[in-house]
């Protein structure tokens, strides 16, 4: 339930990689902004069946998304 979580850790994927290379402030910023939407939790509730919803979906080649 993170919006645009992909984009910003795309640098941290990137070290996955055989010729990942570590920029420090790059990937440190990423990975800091990561932990912080990450520990932040959204607040869910139940679905209201009197509205109408729609479900959105993305892909790239950096991820994927969806938003109800």
């Amino acid at each position: 339930f993170s919006a645009n979580i992909s984009v910003i850790a795309i640098q941290e994927y990137q070290l996955l990689k055989k010729e990942g290379v570590w920029t420090w402030d790059e990937n440190n910023n990423a990975f800091k902004i990561s932990k912080e939407k990450l520990t932040k939790l959204p607040q869910l509730e139940y679905p209201d069946s009197n509205f109408s919803y729609e479900l959105h979906t993305g892909a790239s080649d950096t991820g994927t998304e969806a938003e109800l």
